[in-house]
């Protein structure tokens, strides 16, 4: 008996053992694995570090990048994501985040030398025309379900090089810092992200990139904006308002 409770101590102790040494790797998968399946781009990590106990997942220095080809290598700088998770709705096959925090440094726009957008080229986007294409009104959706989300946006980039090889470049400071409820949906995260960082710019302008599509899902969240910080409650009215003319 004493031979056999020391086998089953040693085995659980090997399975915690694992499971500490694997949790950080089984998150990075989860988390590229998301992102994949919304931008269809790769994603790179400086650091990640999930909590058990406390449970927590805490990624550091995200670069998202672009598609081969395009002579910009980065579309997204991300210094900093924060996840709050419930663990026992894992367990029953459902993505639960109780808060997640983004904060987004730059987001890069970028037109090659043939006319060519990164944007074009995210799979959210190429879902909605597919969607549009056959008299859908939304993509299929990836559920999730995140109580809150906090949303930090510093500045957009938008890169030309449609008229020389040595593009132009326009920066516009986007200084959002913004709290959503109840998303539901990875496409709609991804349509809320774009959105938000173009709506207050001339970038949809200037790169003849359609809005409107990503405008529906995001306007669905906006309008349950709340704000962080002072002025962030009306930056969301603001972007209710601007949504409508889009979708008009």
């Amino acid at each position: 008996m004493k031979k056999l409770l020391l086998r089953i101590g040693i085995g659980a102790l090997a399975v915690g053992l694992f499971l500490v040494l694997a949790k950080n790797g089984i998150a990075s998968w989860a988390v590229s694995s998301a992102v994949k399946a919304v931008t269809g781009f790769r994603l790179g990590m400086e650091s990640l570090d999930v909590g058990i106990l406390n449970p927590t997942v805490r990624v550091k220095g995200l670069t998202l990048f672009n598609p081969a080809g395009f002579p910009e290598p980065v579309m997204v700088k991300m210094p900093e994501l924060s996840v709050d998770y419930d663990l026992p709705a894992f367990f029953t096959g459902k993505v639960h985040l109780r808060r997640l925090r983004i904060h987004l440094e730059e987001f890069i726009v970028v037109k090659d030398k043939n006319g060519r957008l990164n944007l074009d080229a995210l799979r959210v986007v190429q879902k909605k025309k597919e969607s549009a294409a056959a008299g859908q009104q939304k993509a299929k959706p990836i559920p999730v379900q995140i109580d809150l989300l906090d949303l930090s946006i510093g500045r957009a980039i938008y890169k030309d090089y449609s008229g020389s090889a040595a593009g132009r470049v326009q920066e516009f400071n986007v200084n959002l810092d913004e709290r959503y409820q109840n998303v539901t949906d990875l496409n709609v995260l991804a349509s809320l992200i774009i959105t938000r960082c173009l709506v207050s710019t001339a970038i949809g302008r200037l790169s003849s990139f359609e809005l409107g599509p990503l405008a529906i899902d995001a306007n669905q969240v906006v309008k349950g904006a709340t704000g962080v910080v002072s002025g962030a409650f009306e930056g969301a009215k603001d972007a209710v308002d601007t949504l409508k003319g889009i979708l008009k």
